[in-house]
């Protein structure tokens, strides 16, 4: 059995840089780090978020109902207008990339 494919068109390519500085996507990003021992303030707000944890590990305290325990390569989703504030409990830096719609 042989597969066929239609080739797509499209009209112009850009970067995922020039995607998300031309607004021409609805997510927001950063990345952040919190050195050994620190706390993040509290955070809440109407977006949904997702946390990609890159290195080391942490508490997260999520809207006060709730502990996860995350480390390198856990995936968290928050809802919108839940409280979220984490603790490195690591001995290294841990670093947070953080997705927002």
């Amino acid at each position: 059995m042989k597969l066929l494919f239609k080739k797509s068109v499209f009209q112009k390519t850009i970067s995922i840089e020039e995607a998300i500085t031309e607004n021409k996507s609805p997510f927001k990003m950063s990345k952040w780090s919190l050195k050994e021992g620190l706390i993040s303030p509290v955070d809440v707000h109407q977006v949904k978020e997702y946390w990609l944890i890159s290195e080391g590990k942490g508490e997260i305290n999520y809207n006060n109902e709730l502990i996860i325990k995350v480390k390198k390569g856990d995936f968290i989703f928050m809802e919108s207008n839940k409280t979220h504030q984490v603790e490195n409990t690591g001995s290294e830096d841990l670093v947070v990339f953080s997705i927002w719609w």
